[in-house]
């Protein structure tokens, strides 16, 4: 592969759905909008639960993943543009239909990672559905609760984001930006 293709490879991987195969399912009365790559070979499927409903940053993790497992990325509660909202963008509501799409994909032996917000949210889903979950992974937990307003994350968010490397910004502005 040319130094050219590697770079038109890296720049497709970057936009949605990320190199991973999309799928919507109907649960309960909601689509949820999912990402998979990777076969079963057995216990245990990883199910990926972002941040702030951006799920293309998590992209790698899940392909590099699916090489030895299936690993699913779920774009809760569905921010693209144009596609109905699978969800209350809540940590209730992320966790309620993360376990509504478990139940109605009859996930088994499932490893939740959740990341940033996504933390937060699959610890609520492994206790509405115990019965589904083999683990979970907290990547980043995030900021308590109760400090979700938009102050308050600017107050805390800006000391943060000067002393990011500017590639980590890069990976996950675009999703951010297509998330709206």
């Amino acid at each position: 592969m040319t130094r050219g293709e590697a770079r038109r490879t890296r720049r497709a991987l970057r936009r949605a759905p990320y190199g991973l195969a999309e799928t919507i399912t109907s649960a309960g009365d909601k689509p949820v909008h999912a990402l998979t790559s990777g076969e079963l070979q057995g216990p245990p499927e990883l199910v990926f639960v972002p941040g702030l409903g951006a799920p293309g940053y998590l992209a790698p993790w899940a392909r590099e993943s699916a090489t030895w497992t299936r690993a699913t990325l779920l774009d809760l509660p569905g921010w693209h543009a144009g596609r109905p909202r699978s969800c209350a963008a809540t940590l209730p509501g992320v966790a309620s239909a993360t376990a509504r799409w478990l139940q109605a994909t009859d996930r088994h032996h499932v490893i939740l990672v959740g990341h940033s917000t996504g933390a937060q949210a699959v610890l609520r889903t492994a206790l509405q559905v115990p019965d589904r979950i083999t683990g979970v992974v907290l990547a980043g937990p995030t900021f308590d609760p109760a400090v979700r307003t938009l102050s308050a994350l600017v107050r805390r968010g800006a000391p943060t984001i000067l002393h990011e490397r500017p590639a980590e910004l890069l990976a996950a502005g675009p999703s951010y930006l297509h998330s709206g």
